[in-house]
């Protein structure tokens, strides 16, 4: 893996770790607000990855309930395998 790709990789890492899952159910709007960035950023980060590389990542960070629903197949925000970078 590259510098630059192993750069990328500890910054979703971190940014997985550290989110507010739940954000979403907050009646502060700073709170929401701020959860909102985060997951977007964090979004941001895994389109710059392989799909297979973004998959494990959410899967190993990701709560049970982001897993099911919308998010049961795959990461929501991933580009098709011929299309990552």
């Amino acid at each position: 893996m590259s510098e630059t790709r192993r750069a990328l990789f500890e910054q979703a890492e971190a940014a997985l770790k550290a989110h507010d899952w739940y954000y979403a159910m907050s009646d502060d709007f700073g709170v929401w607000t701020r959860g909102k960035a985060s997951y977007d950023t964090i979004a941001d980060l895994l389109r710059t990855m392989p799909r297979a590389v973004a998959q494990e990542l959410w899967e190993r960070y990701a709560p049970t309930r982001a897993k099911g629903g919308l998010f049961s197949d795959r990461v929501p925000f991933c580009l098709p395998d011929d299309e990552s970078p």
